[in-house]
């Protein structure tokens, strides 16, 4: 008797073990990865970019010919130049502009600023430049100052406001002259943080204010609401004010590190933050409502006009805060962010997930997908692209060494904290690329951009002495240094094989759900092996109570 109930006990035991085994570690979780050894991908390009003080780089943008756009901080007054810089070094700190050709040969450099300090480089990417580019190769770019003489030309105002202004400047095409240049703030801190340009040349402008007096114009909000806001505005071709409007609630404060903000082809303006605001005004949202124990991440769409048409937030029930935003060609927005846990209809892709990605239908109202990913340490996603089959390119930092990799470049955690770049899926269930990109310091991705023939330009801050360079044309002088980093885009999509259920603005919280390789979710496989080892349980018993019976009978 004895030996048969432990011969089924070991039949229990062997049974579980074989079968957990089966479901979760020969298949590994969907969408998910296993770092792989050997990299399939190369760096096409990848050069430090400063001088012999410090230099950060923010910004990267592309025209239709392909040529690159780079802007960030310097300290440097001998940044590599082509043949000598389009307008001089003016202060202790200026921002620049570079021009590069589509083979990453120097075209330009050009210093902005007045004798003051105008942006402070750092390993912190707030307090950053903007920049985009037009059809034409005008250069447009946001800021801060803290120059009473930075150069202001055709200015919507001229006078410097006091304790860092938001500056909105365009630039002419060769570089050498500013087209219009104008202050935007009022008597406190006001930071313009991103910029973008629609087709007819307007410009775009996202940041944050602790003004009450900030400058408004047709806007849906015209009241400091708390500490600090948002604010989005809209200039026209000659650098004037269309509207202008605060972002917020009327507590707590909204911010950002950095803001986003993409126009659609209708000019439409999309921006993403963070709030601690539970009055945060919401219209048509998939959630009204402030989840977070301090903050969530809140997203808006504004028209053209400077109507506010959908804004919600979102968010898990800790701490949020946002990455990047983008729009496809039909108006699907696509939002990134990091800090919490429980985020709604979330799809896991790797172990200790921190970093998310949303998509949303075109009003803002509907969830399409979810999905998470990171390591164990630190993830902070900042830029964020969108190519032409749907699928998302994050860059950003991290220090976790078990960040997922596919088909990396590079595998290795290298220091005190690595940029990354990490492709997902048109359907957000698989990541097709994902590699560590730094030396043996620190390291972070910030902005991304792309050209049609599919080209993928990274471009971020560094102050590791050994950061990877595949045929770079400039020097590193071993301070803190901004990069550029070039890639082909050769991962190809995994379409979807389901597509997903749409979430509509009945927010709930579910709890994470992993689906296997047999298209199971966790609680189903639990619930399978429940019922296996029931029948189990069953079987022994009946060959228990046989065996008792046949002792009986023989006694």
């Amino acid at each position: 008797m004895r030996r048969l109930i432990a011969v089924a006990s070991l039949f229990i035991i062997c049974s579980i073990l074989c079968f957990q085994t089966a479901m979760f570690q020969e298949f590994p979780v969907s969408g998910s990865v296993m770092p792989v050894a050997t990299p399939s991908s190369v760096l096409m390009f990848s050069t430090y970019i400063g001088g012999s003080d410090d230099d950060t780089v923010h910004s990267v943008a592309v025209d239709d010919n392909g040529s690159i756009y780079i802007a960030g901080t310097t300290k440097s007054n001998d940044l590599p130049s082509a043949d000598g810089p389009r307008i001089p070094f003016s202060g202790s700190s200026d921002y620049f502009v570079m021009k590069l050709t589509n083979n990453c040969e120097l075209v330009y450099t050009t210093y902005i600023g007045g004798t003051s300090a105008d942006g402070i480089p750092n390993l912190h990417p707030d307090a950053s430049c903007s920049i985009d580019v037009d059809q034409s190769g005008h250069v447009y770019m946001t800021g801060y100052t803290t120059s009473p003489d930075f150069p202001v030309v055709n200015a919507w105002d001229d006078t410097y406001n006091g304790n860092g202004d938001c500056f909105a400047l365009k630039l002419s095409p060769s570089g050498d002259a500013i087209e219009y240049a104008t202050f935007i703030g009022g008597n406190k801190l006001d930071m313009g943080i991103t910029i973008s340009v629609d087709d007819l040349g307007n410009a775009y402008i996202s940041g944050r204010t602790c003004s009450s007096d900030f400058p408004t114009l047709a806007s849906f909000d015209d009241t400091l609401g708390g500490v600090q806001d948002c604010f989005l505005l809209k200039l026209n071709v000659t650098g004037q004010i269309v509207y202008s409007t605060f972002v917020g609630g009327e507590s707590g404060g909204e911010g950002s590190h950095p803001n986003g903000l993409v126009i659609d082809t209708n000019g439409n303006a999309y921006i993403i933050g963070w709030t601690n605001s539970q009055d945060f005004p919401t219209v048509n949202a998939f959630d009204s409502t402030l989840d977070g124990i301090s903050s969530d991440v809140f997203f808006c769409k504004v028209s053209s006009a400077g109507l506010l048409l959908a804004s919600s937030y979102y968010g898990g029930i800790a701490t949020d805060e946002n990455g990047g935003i983008a729009v496809d060609g039909e108006g699907n927005i696509y939002i990134s962010g990091h800090g919490s846990i429980g985020y709604p209809g979330t799809m896991v892709l790797s172990d200790h997930p921190e970093i998310f990605v949303a998509k949303f239908d075109s009003s803002g109202r509907n969830l399409i997908y979810s999905s998470v990913f990171g390591g164990m340490y630190f993830d902070n996603p900042f830029g964020l692209l969108i190519d032409q089959e749907g699928c998302l390119f994050v860059t950003g930092a991290t220090g976790s060494s078990d960040f997922p990799m596919v088909k990396a470049y590079d595998s290795t955690n290298n220091g005190l904290g690595d940029a990354f770049l990490t492709k997902l899926s048109s359907g957000g269930d698989n990541i097709l690329f994902s590699s560590y990109v730094g030396g043996n310091s620190s390291d972070m991705g910030i902005s991304l951009a792309k050209t049609n023939s599919g080209t993928i330009y990274l471009v971020g801050i560094t102050n590791s002495t050994n950061f990877p360079t595949v045929s770079t044309p400039f020097p590193m002088h071993q301070n803190l240094d901004g990069f550029l980093v070039t890639l082909e885009n050769s991962w190809p999509n995994v379409p979807p094989e389901v597509t997903p259920s749409t979430s509509t603005s009945s927010h709930q919280n579910p709890s994470t759900t992993i689906v296997t390789e047999f298209g199971l979710s966790s609680n189903e496989i639990n619930l399978l092996l429940i019922a296996g080892i029931g029948i189990e349980l069953v079987v022994i018993f009946l060959l228990l109570q046989n065996s008792y019976k046949s002792s009986r009978k023989s006694q």
